[in-house]
């Protein structure tokens, strides 16, 4: 049985894998409603933008569905790997 996908915030003091469908960068227009749309449907989903402030924000924009996304603050090859906890 294969993996799902999901990333890594190396920043974190502890880490708690999380495992995520889909991966997304990018969180501009089009990113931020892609994930949304995603998350709407039932999908768990990883999200990373090049700053920081802006994937805390869509994080906090996302309501109900924030439960679904996964915010990673890090774009290193261990993300395709391992994923921080939201909560």
């Amino acid at each position: 049985m294969r993996e799902k996908p999901s990333l890594i915030d190396l920043h974190a003091e502890v880490f708690v894998v999380q495992q995520a469908e889909i991966g997304l960068i990018g969180l501009g227009v089009m990113g931020s409603n892609l994930a949304l749309n995603i998350a709407e449907k039932g999908n768990r989903i990883a999200v990373f933008n090049r700053t920081t402030a802006r994937t805390d924000e869509f994080l906090g924009e996302a309501g109900p569905l924030a439960e679904r996304i996964i915010g990673s603050k890090n774009s290193s090859p261990q993300s395709a790997r391992h994923a921080r906890s939201s909560s």
